[in-house]
């Protein structure tokens, strides 16, 4: 047995030893066949290099959109909104209603009571010059002081039926 025939039944054993199958590497190749099959390592690793990058460019881009996705659809009032059901819509309108409701009652009751103060005070004027017509001196001071009154009431405010307007 010559010495070549030893190394291959040692590369032979080897190669059982490691579970390696036998068509990656034949046994009947010789070393130098086996060079000649290989590719230029370092031209082979800068292209998968270049591949791997694209690669991961790629991953990262669509990874990156659809992560912006995520974050657009989870904003806060579309949160809300995808939560609110016919339920709440319902119950809104009618919780709504009653307010609408309760403001309309407040304005009326507020008209009802400044008409009734309005027709107090004009009454109580009435009543003054009725029961002072023969004392014209005290019954003009006395109309002197209301017509001060109402102007000091109106100076001091002036725009309160237009404040009115802006609130509704």
């Amino acid at each position: 047995m010559t010495t070549e025939e030893k190394t291959e039944e040692k590369a032979e054993e080897i190669h059982t030893s490691e579970n390696i199958p036998a068509d990656e590497t034949p046994a009947d190749e010789t070393p130098a066949e086996a060079s000649e099959k290989l590719p230029d390592t370092a031209a082979q690793k800068e292209g998968q290099k270049k591949q791997n990058q694209q690669n991961y460019d790629e991953a990262y881009r669509a990874l990156y959109t659809e992560i912006l996705e995520h974050f657009r659809s989870f904003s806060p009032s579309e949160q809300i909104a995808g939560k609110i059901t016919e339920e709440h819509i319902t119950e809104y309108l009618e919780s709504n209603r009653g307010e609408r409701l309760q403001a309309y009652k407040e304005r009326r009751e507020k008209r009802f009571l400044t008409v009734l103060g309005l027709i107090t005070v004009l009454a109580a004027i009435v009543l003054i010059v009725w029961f002072l017509k023969d004392n014209p001196a005290i019954l003009v001071n006395i109309l002197y002081i209301f017509g001060g009154l109402g102007a000091f009431f109106i100076w001091r405010h002036p725009n309160t039926k237009n404040d009115k307007d802006k609130k509704e």
